[in-house]
C-alpha cells in the first residue's frame, strides 16, 4: 500500500525547514528550505520561496530559489521559476517563464563515458558556473 503524500493546503504558509522521506504536495506557500527523499508537486496556485532538494519535482506555480533533483525537474507552462536547476533530466514546457542556469551534468565523451578530465558531479544544490552559450 502506497503512503499518501503530505499536503500543504492553499490556506497554509510554512516558514522554515521542511524535511522528510515522503512525497509532498504544495497548494499554499513555503518559505525557507525543502529537503525530501521523495517527490515534490507545486500547484499552479502555490508559491515556494526556498532552496529545494528532492528526488523529482513538478512545478506548476511560482518557485523562487535553487532546485536540485536526483532524478528530474519538470517546469510546466503555468510555472514561473527564478533560480538555478540541477538534475540529470530537466523539462521546460512551452509557456513556462524561467530565469536561471540549468545544469544537467557533464556530457559523455565519444565512447559514452564521462568526458575526459571531467570532475565528478557536484552534490545536489552545489553551485556550478553556467556553460557559455554558443551560436547553433
Amino acid at each position: 500500500m502506497a503512503v499518501a503524500p503530505t499536503i500543504i493546503t492553499a490556506a497554509t504558509t510554512v516558514e522554515g525547514r521542511l524535511e522528510g522521506s515522503e512525497d509532498v504536495e504544495i497548494y499554499g506557500a513555503v518559505k525557507g528550505s525543502i529537503r525530501l527523499d521523495g517527490d515534490l508537486y507545486v500547484d499552479g496556485e502555490a508559491r515556494v520561496d526556498a532552496a529545494v532538494e528532492v528526488t523529482t519535482i513538478a512545478i506548476h506555480g511560482v518557485l523562487v530559489g535553487s532546485v536540485a533533483a536526483t532524478q528530474s525537474i519538470e517546469v510546466f507552462g503555468s510555472a514561473r521559476v527564478i533560480g538555478d536547476l540541477t538534475a540529470p533530466r530537466v523539462v521546460l514546457h512551452d509557456g513556462a517563464l524561467y530565469r536561471g542556469a540549468i545544469d544537467m551534468g557533464d556530457p559523455p565523451d565519444e565512447e559514452g563515458g564521462a568526458a575526459k578530465g571531467a570532475k565528478p558531479a557536484a552534490r545536489p544544490g552545489a553551485a556550478r558556473p553556467a556553460a557559455p552559450r554558443t551560436a547553433p
